[in-house]
């Protein structure tokens, strides 16, 4: 599975997703950025954000999840880059 969306100008992009779940963040986005392990990706240039959305992957041979907090639209694709969900 790959994740991907737009942070600023540019695409982010994660592959050889194994698991991934997510939900809503509705907290303040600071609070829940604290920590280092976290990933606070802007949305595109001067867009408003849109929903923020908290992520946490397993990606090929990981044993610890990444944990990223992204806005909308977010893209699930399959490993051959069709998108098969939108967040």
């Amino acid at each position: 599975m790959i994740i991907k969306f737009k942070s600023n100008a540019s695409w982010v992009i994660f592959g050889e997703v194994d698991h991934v779940e997510y939900r809503e963040i509705k907290e303040d986005l600071d609070k829940m950025a604290m920590s280092s392990s976290v990933l606070k990706y802007a949305p595109p240039g001067d867009a408003a954000a849109g929903t923020w959305i908290g992520l946490s992957f397993f990606t090929k041979n990981m044993t610890e999840a990444t944990e990223i907090i992204a806005s909308t639209p977010i893209y699930l694709m399959n490993d051959e880059g069709r998108t098969v969900e939108t967040i």
